[in-house]
């Protein structure tokens, strides 16, 4: 019997779908994590740098947390979207309690655009959903193409 671990084949990965059930809200409440708030945001943030004044694009935004902690930063415009409808609803609803001017919208990263004038496109959570190479590379030059510059994970 051999020790070596099979290769997960790209039709078996499981990928999340954040408009089933409550996942988008039970993910949301994992933002509050020490390891998400001290290490990965910091982290985040730091390899971004300074973005006062800038165009920014955060692809695949969720729920919007990191897209209002760009804006705050002077991010301008600030733009953040998902595939995911649940969780752009959930950016929406933070936008109405505390009205940034942020742009949300509803859309697939996969999916290549004409190029856009933004100095920036950040993607914290983006890449590790793809299924296989090509997706993945299909994620890289998609909507990432909108911004001279690009950040994230």
């Amino acid at each position: 019997m051999s020790s070596r671990r099979q290769p997960i084949r790209a039709e078996d990965a499981q990928v999340i779908d954040y408009n089933q059930g409550d996942t988008a809200k039970q993910y949301k409440k994992t933002k509050t994590l020490p390891v998400r708030t001290r290490i990965e945001a910091y982290s985040f943030l730091k390899h971004i740098g300074d973005v006062q004044d800038k165009k920014v694009l955060d692809v695949a935004c969720g729920a919007g947390d990191y897209t209002r902690i760009l804006r705050r930063a002077g991010a301008d415009p600030m733009v953040g979207f998902d595939v995911s409808e649940k969780m752009i609803a959930l950016a929406r609803e933070e936008d109405a309690r505390e009205p940034l001017g942020i742009e949300y919208s509803v859309a697939d990263a996969r999916v290549a655009v004409a190029q856009q004038d933004f100095d920036l496109a950040v993607a914290a959570f983006l890449l590790v959903y793809a299924r296989a190479r090509d997706e993945l590379a299909t994620m890289c030059h998609g909507r990432a193409a909108a911004s001279s510059q690009a950040a994230g994970s």
